[in-house]
């Protein structure tokens, strides 16, 4: 719940820490981009802004709300405006398909092909990822009322996503997809959707009490694809537009889903003029915009009114043999920069790359079990040989490895590797286990389980534990024009210093 408050003087601010003080969950007070912990005096009083703030109350219980807000009303601290207190206020509502990832397990004895079933549809995969972060987030979609549909309703519920707006239609089956991977890793998709459930979306059917009280609806365009759910996903980001809420879209553009290209480019631009987040691949670029060039393909969605848009590009590989590969090439320019380094002019042993004025490398490895997983002994070994050679010796040339994973299994982690992390970081609710494959099994375990909005835990190579969270941003906030500045700051700073060093005014 989150209830607008009233503080302007000192009782006021006490009245608010006393309230607090008695609710059982966490509590935090807000004004613009500033959150202190509502329990606090100290943290209340620091607030700058001190006139009227925002109470967050981390719980949708509906007795202790109502008790809360008589409590504030009694003591005249609820601003007097029709929407002082927001219940159930989701972070973000994603809404589309939700299917069943079968996923190739290679063959039985008999020869026959396995598979696994597994959660997916790409929406619904946004929910759970904003829930295991913390955030507050809720699903709207179909399934069908069959085993799968049963199975993924339930990891929603698992995954603490409010499913309220998640329909089980006993007349349509679960979308299925079924995933074969090849010896190079390239993933191939066959789907079972003809229809699926998920494309029988009515609009009538879209719970208005979740969409109507979300910060960030998200999309994608796979919802696009069939009536009726294509008109349902119109109606659905008209009405969360005019209601005040971010729309974010994902186009995530399948092929073999589409009748052919001509009508997915119409159908996924016809989102566009909507939307305020947007994420493409620099494949789909010249379909959403008809230019290749990300930078071109960019400035025709900001004159359309996107206010972010986020490109994936760049040297991104995705088949075993391309990231074996690369590993190799990274290790290769490693070796031949500490070479370098030692010819160059001002070179002075134990100064590393920063002291020659050379730009930093990363290698950036994301579902790095996964990946291994994948390889056979003779891969692994000797990736895992080259892997430790960049984490011991890329430090001092300017060349780091940064890993993310689900889980940090100690059998892709030799002690080369692992003890020589210089910062670790975890995010979202970690269970005691994973909290002691990330940091350690000798540290001490006084934050796990923690269920607070955005929280993470981090070493930065101390060996002590330390807990942070973002803090909440105000609706509305402009993080462009905060990146502008930051960016312009620091290129402000870079040209002062140069001036400083050329002995100019």
């Amino acid at each position: 719940m989150i209830a607008k408050v009233i503080l302007g003087t000192m009782t006021n601010a006490r009245k608010l820490v006393s309230i607090a003080e008695r609710i059982s969950c966490d509590v935090e007070l807000c004004s613009g981009r500033y959150v202190v912990n509502a329990k606090s005096m100290l943290g209340v009083l620091s607030m700058p802004k001190f006139e009227y703030g925002e109470l967050h109350i981390h719980t949708d219980e509906e007795n202790e709300c109502n008790q809360v807000l008589e409590r504030l009303l009694e003591e005249g601290l609820l601003a007097d405006t029709n929407d002082a207190a927001k219940r159930s206020l989701y972070d973000i509502t994603t809404f589309g398909e939700i299917l069943i990832d079968f996923t190739w397990q290679g063959v039985n004895e008999d020869g026959q092909t396995l598979f696994a079933q597994n959660p997916g549809g790409a929406p619904a995969n946004v929910a759970v990822a904003v829930a295991k972060l913390g955030g507050h987030t809720a699903f709207i979609g179909k399934a069908g009322k069959d085993m799968h549909g049963e199975f993924l309703k339930s990891v929603l519920e698992k995954e603490n996503v409010e499913t309220e707006g998640m329909l089980l239609d006993e007349k349509y089956f679960t979308t299925l997809a079924f995933v074969n991977i090849d010896e190079n890793g390239e993933r191939t998709f066959s789907f079972a959707r003809k229809p699926g459930a998920d494309t029988r979306m009515e609009k009538e059917e879209i719970d208005v009490d979740i969409l109507d009280r979300t910060h960030i609806f998200h999309v994608g365009s796979l919802s696009l694809t069939e009536q009726p759910a294509r008109d349902t996903t119109h109606y659905a980001i008209r009405r969360a537009k005019e209601k005040g809420s971010i729309i974010s879209y994902d186009p995530n553009y399948r092929a073999s889903l589409w009748k052919d290209e001509e009508t997915a480019k119409k159908l996924m631009r016809s989102l566009v003029p909507y939307v305020d987040i947007m994420k493409i691949s620099d494949e789909e670029t010249k379909l959403l915009t008809d230019k290749e060039s990300p930078e071109e393909a960019t400035e025709i969605l900001f004159r359309k009114g996107v206010k972010i848009v986020a490109v994936t590009l760049g040297n991104v590989y995705h088949t075993k043999e391309e990231m074996i590969d690369c590993v190799n090439a990274f290790y290769e320019g490693m070796v031949q920069r500490s070479e370098e380094m030692k010819r160059h002019p001002n070179y002075k042993t134990g100064e590393n790359y920063a002291y020659l004025g050379l730009p930093p490398c990363f290698l950036i490895f994301d579902e790095y079990v996964a990946f291994f997983e994948m390889l056979g002994t003779k891969e692994s070994v000797s990736l895992l040989s080259q892997l430790k050679k960049i984490v011991m010796l890329g430090r001092q040339a300017g060349y780091f490895l940064i890993v993310a994973c689900q889980r940090p299994d100690a059998k892709y982690f030799s002690d080369g590797i692992r003890d020589n992390f210089n910062f670790r970081v975890g995010l979202g609710r970690i269970s005691e286990l994973g909290y002691g494959m990330l940091f350690g099994s000798d540290v001490k375990k006084q934050f796990f389980q923690k269920r607070i909005k955005g929280r993470g835990y981090c070493d930065v190579g101390t060996s002590v534990i330390s807990e942070f969270y973002t803090p909440l941003v105000p609706k509305g906030h402009d993080f462009l024009q905060t990146i502008g500045s930051l960016a312009q700051a620091r290129q402000d700073g870079t040209a002062t210093c140069e001036a400083k060093g050329d002995g100019t005014d």
